[in-house]
């Protein structure tokens, strides 16, 4: 007996891969912007115009580019108050002197001696404590 295709649960252009790991398998683990350029990657040879889901991939790619380089600049209120953000994996100034950070979770700590809080950066994966900005006191 043949198999019916089923369009609305498990499309072919999703299911077909040689892998035979379903697309959404993957980009349910992912952001929106990456998991729809994967999904538009993915079935590009597989679902009419591979130009165009290629196109539509580099669009979400482009979003999410924008995105991140956007959140990586301070904003105006940020430097005017001495906050700078912190992406060098170690600590940027003496260790005894005062600084205020900001952790990735959103707690901020005030006042205390620069070496008393672990500077180095999880590149693979965002950490909550990772320190993400501070201002020297």
């Amino acid at each position: 007996m043949k198999e019916e295709h089923d369009a609305v649960n498990h499309p072919k252009h999703y299911t077909s891969h040689p892998s035979g790991i379903e697309c959404i398998q993957i980009t349910e683990h992912m952001g929106f912007n990456l998991g729809n350029a994967l999904k538009y990657i993915w079935r590009a040879d597989l679902k009419n115009d591979a130009i165009e889901d290629l196109k539509k991939a580099r669009w979400y790619i482009d979003r999410e580019l924008a995105k991140r380089e956007t959140a990586s600049q301070p904003t105006m209120l940020d430097v005017l108050a001495g906050w700078r953000h912190h992406t060098s994996g170690h600590c940027p100034v003496a260790h005894n002197v005062l600084v205020d950070i900001e952790l990735r979770e959103g707690t901020i700590h005030t006042c205390a001696r620069a070496g008393a809080y672990d500077w180095s950066l999880t590149a693979d994966e965002p950490h909550p404590g990772d320190i993400v900005r501070f201002r020297v006191r």
